[in-house]
């Protein structure tokens, strides 16, 4: 990215400002996710169904802020293809998006297990694995939107 950058060839454009909302959600779910594992140590079982369906639902908000995002670009004529700031953009984002869409798989994984009563505070590790990840893809979003924020 850096390198490329500094070839001269780079295109000027604005970074959606819908990034920033998608970073809100993000940090949102992160919460949620804490909550999430809160209850299920408290054996709140209501609660852990649903901190985890909202932890699930903003995930998804995160996927729709960035395609959305994604259209925005397009409609300024930025490209996966053409100039390399865009494709950039689209590959760090998309790779981000495809880990996104691991761990909100192994949310519905959990939130299913939740709701079958197969998770409490005697079986809380997959609940606290799936809860680390998705911590990580937060830290790791952050990181980026940072580095994208100080390096466009």
């Amino acid at each position: 990215y850096l390198v490329s950058k500094g070839e001269g060839k780079w295109l000027q454009f604005e970074l959606p400002r819908l990034l920033w909302v998608s970073t809100g959600v993000i940090l949102l779910s992160s919460l949620t996710m804490m909550l999430a594992v809160r209850a299920a140590r408290e054996a709140r079982v209501e609660r852990l169904q649903l901190w985890l369906g909202l932890t699930t639902l903003l995930g998804v908000g995160f996927l729709l802020a960035q395609v959305v995002a994604w259209q925005n670009l397009v409609l300024n004529n930025i490209y996966l293809v053409g100039n390399a700031s865009g494709s950039f953009l689209y590959m760090l984002t998309g790779m981000h998006m495809v880990h996104l869409v691991a761990g909100l798989l192994a949310l519905v994984v959990i939130t299913v297990r939740a709701v079958r009563l197969q998770v409490g505070p005697d079986r809380i590790r997959g609940l606290e694995q799936v809860a680390t990840f998705w911590h990580s893809l937060d830290f790791l979003w952050c990181f980026l939107f940072l580095f994208l924020l100080l390096n466009h």
